[in-house]
């Protein structure tokens, strides 16, 4: 009972830690980072947000297939 209950609040941490996507505000400028490796490329659309940490808005990451 006890490993469920670690295993339970170990989920609970990650789902209250995720990342919140935000609406796009058009009059911000955009920022884009970008990551590479042979088999996978990750793309994160993000913007300043009103604390001035970047909030994320999209998330890419697909395979890439030789």
């Amino acid at each position: 009972e006890q490993t469920a209950q670690c295993t339970f609040n170990a989920l609970k941490t990650t789902f209250a830690n995720v990342p919140v996507l935000v609406h796009a505000d058009l009059s911000k400028p955009f920022v884009i980072e970008i990551d590479a490796s042979d088999y996978a490329l990750g793309v994160v659309l993000s913007q300043s947000g009103f604390d001035q940490n970047l909030q994320k808005i999209a998330f890419l990451f697909p395979k890439i297939h030789p």
